[in-house]
Order: structure tokens, then C-alpha cells, then sequence
């Protein structure tokens, strides 16, 4: 969205009773950062929780990404959520760096960044993050900034269940929802924590709109951009679309979009989306509560410069 529409959306959800709002930020291709936009969120409304949703440990340093956390929490009120995650390796020229190790780096990064918020004078020697006599320069409002890990798989579902305060998953089918989180339980088991302390939260594509055929073409868009990438791909034929991502693979190879929309077939958008009339909308939420998802995050299709056709309609379909 521009910062004009998200503004306006962020404020109108407020007034709806949402409970928080979450800045997408992609790496798979660098735009618009999520911290810019929080920051004027952070200013603009008054009550709802404000998630980065999500940046990547790997582009971010944990000093730089404490600071900025604790800074924004400042601005906000005590408003904010971290949500990270560790990407995938095609990052890696974007950055000038090694991606390697991701689960082991996601540990370290949460338990440095803690210390950092935290308030406290920090040595660290890990196999990722070294830091030597830091403490931040500023006095946090909270001392823990409530973090959640992105991720479609269970190694790192079940890290999170572990270590952090939430988990967020993103493009997965209800059942893929239900194993996640028997991963993110299995974590908190093994970490002696309540399950019930690790809040399950996941992004739910949605398109509620009039127009069916028009609805269900930028759905499967969705499904088709998304397979570009091998990390996707995987995640399909693990929620049983082997094929589908084979088609996906060969036909982003050969061209572009249209090739690539050709070969998501209408069931699949619809296990892996939220589309229809506003009760099926509703119906489909629900099924994700079924599988164990605490806090659906409703990500409205946009078209730019047009909140009326999709985004206003889902907060108020949504909304209190």
C-alpha cells in the first residue's frame, strides 16, 4: 500500500476494534522497509498494536533492530511487536552476506535482543552474534517487546514454541495450520512452557469482492507469485500440490505471470486463500481457528489507490 492508504486503513481498523496491525516488509524482493511505516503509524493512531510483520535477521543487525524496537516502542506508547523471521538464501546478494545457519541465528538474535531491551549491559559470544560491553544508550518503555517468529516449517515452528512469544505463519492451508502448530506445541513441551503462553497468529490472504471472476483471477496470482520462489514451491508439495509447483517452476521459467497463472487451479486458491462472499469469508476464518490459529491477521488484496473494492470491506466484514 502507499503510506496514504495505510494510514487511512490502519486508522479505520482502530476504530473497528482491530487489535493490532502488521507492516509486511519482503525480502524476497526489497521495497518499501515496514520501520518507516511504523514509525508513522506509530504517531497516527493510539490503541492498536503496531507487528513488523516481518524483517529478516539477516539484513538487520539484533543491536540495530533492539535500538530501533525499543525507539518505535517509545513513539507508540508500548504498542509494538516484533516479528521476525530468517528468509531464505536468495537474500543473500542483496545484502553482501552469508546466509547460513538460520535456526541457531534466530536463537541468538532473540536471546541478545532481550538482553538489549532488557536494559542490560550485554557480553556475548555465540557462534553468530559477538558483542562486547553494550548496553542501548536510551531507557526503554517495556523491557520485553513481545516477538514472534514467521515460518511455514516445523523445525523453526517448533523453535518458536520454545523461545518465543508468538508465531506467525503465512500462504498455509488449514491442515498445513494444524501441523504447524502440533510443532509449535511439541517446542513449548520441550522448553517445560505452557503451550498456552506462545500465541499462534497467521497471515490470511483475502479477497472479498463482487466481482468473482475478478476475485478469483488476482487469488490465483497470489498462489502463482509466490511460486517463484523455491521456498514456496516446497511449502506447495508439502500441502500436496507437487505437481502444481512443477507446472509453477517450468512455467516462471519460460515466461512471465500469465504463463505462471495458468497453472494454479481454482481449489488450490481456495484451500490456500481467503476468498468469497463475506459469510464464506467468515466460515473460512473459522477454520483456521479450528486448526489451532489464535489471531487470524486478515491481509486484504489491494489495488492501488482503491481501499472500497477489497480493503474496506474486509474491515468491516472483520471488524468488532
Amino acid at each position: 500500500m502507499t503510506i496514504g492508504d495505510t494510514l487511512t486503513s490502519v486508522k479505520e481498523a482502530e476504530k473497528r476494534g482491530f487489535e493490532s496491525a502488521w507492516v509486511v516488509e519482503s525480502s524476497l524482493t526489497p521495497g518499501k522497509d515496514a520501520i518507516s511505516y511504523l514509525g508513522a503509524l506509530s504517531v497516527s493512531t493510539e490503541r492498536i498494536g503496531l507487528a513488523t510483520g516481518i524483517i529478516n535477521v539477516f539484513s538487520r543487525s539484533v543491536t540495530l533492530i533492539a535500538s530501533t524496537m525499543a525507539t518505535l516502542d517509545e513513539m507508540s506508547k508500548a504498542r509494538m511487536i516484533l516479528g521476525i523471521g530468517t528468509g531464505h538464501w536468495v537474500i543473500s546478494p542483496y545484502h553482501s552476506m552469508d546466509f547460513s545457519d538460520p535456526i541457531n541465528r534466530m536463537r541468538e538474535y532473540i536471546d541478545v535482543f532481550r538482553k538489549l531491551v532488557g536494559g542490560s549491559q550485554v557480553n556475548y559470544e555465540g557462534k553468530h552474534i559477538q558483542i562486547r560491553n553494550l548496553k542501548l544508550n536510551l531507557q526503554p518503555v517495556r523491557h520485553r517487546i513481545p516477538i514472534y517468529v514467521a515460518t511455514v516449517s516445523e523445525r523453526l515452528a517448533s523453535v518458536a514454541g520454545e523461545i518465543a512469544d508468538g508465531v506467525i505463519f503465512v500462504l498455509v492451508s488449514p491442515n498445513r495450520a494444524r501441523e504447524l502448530v502440533k510443532a509449535v506445541q511439541e517446542g513449548a513441551e520441550k522448553a517445560n512452557r505452557p503451550f498456552g503462553e506462545v500465541d499462534v497468529a497467521c497471515y490470511l490472504p483475502t479477497f472479498l469482492m463482487e466481482d468473482g471472476e475478478r476475485v478469483m483471477k488476482e487469488a490465483r496470482q497470489t498462489v502463482a507469485g509466490y511460486g517463484r520462489s523455491i521456498h514456496y514451491r516446497r511449502l506447495y508439495r508439502k500441502m500436496g500440490y507437487r505437481q502444481e509447483a512443477d507446472l509453477l517452476k517450468e512455467a516462471w521459467a519460460k515466461g512471465g505471470m500469465e504463463n505462471a497463472l495458468l497453472q494454479v487451479p481454482e481449489r488450490m486458491a481456495r484451500d490456500l486463500l481467503i476468498v468469497g462472499s463475506s459469510q464464506d469469508c467468515l466460515k473460512r476464518v473459522s477454520e483456521y481457528r479450528r486448526a489451532g490459529v489464535k489471531l487470524p491477521v486478515i491481509q486484504p488484496s489491494y489495488t492501488p489507490g482503491d481501499l472500497d473494492s477489497n480493503v474496506r470491506p474486509c474491515i468491516e466484514t472483520f471488524g468488532s
